[in-house]
């Protein structure tokens, strides 16, 4: 009876086991890293949503000191809370891109909103997240 061998995998040829293995511990470290850093996305912007439609009253009074009507909370909230269920489902690539722009725009909206309120540094503020 032959001896029936199964063909070698092109990337098993190409690379020894050690350095297979090396692949995967670092493909590892930055599939972590990139679940962490959406975890605390996650996080800030779950928090935020939850003020924004809880009607917190500080959340409620920063909004007016930067000149936006009560109901604004109502979408903004949804809106974080919409980014940060698609964030925590896996494989949707494209709309976790988008759900990242979409906060993106909130923070850069935020920075100038501050901005023009007369905030000073403060202004910044919103952009911190996005720096980590």
């Amino acid at each position: 009876m032959p001896v029936v061998t199964t063909p070698m995998n092109v990337t098993e040829a190409a690379c020894p086991r050690s350095r297979l293995r090396q692949w995967d511990e670092k493909d590892e470290k930055a599939k972590c890293q990139l679940l962490a850093g959406d975890g605390v996305v996650a996080v800030i912007m779950a928090a935020s949503g939850a003020l924004a439609i809880l009607h917190v009253s500080q959340y409620m009074e920063a909004l007016k000191h930067l000149g936006y009507p009560p109901y604004f909370a109502n979408l903004l909230g949804i809106g974080k809370l919409t980014g940060v269920a698609v964030l925590l489902v896996p494989r949707l690539g494209k709309l976790k891109e988008w759900a990242y722009a979409a906060f993106g725009i909130v923070a850069l909206a935020a920075c100038y909103s501050h901005l023009c309120s007369g905030d000073g540094w403060l202004a910044l503020d919103p952009l911190e997240p996005l720096l980590r």
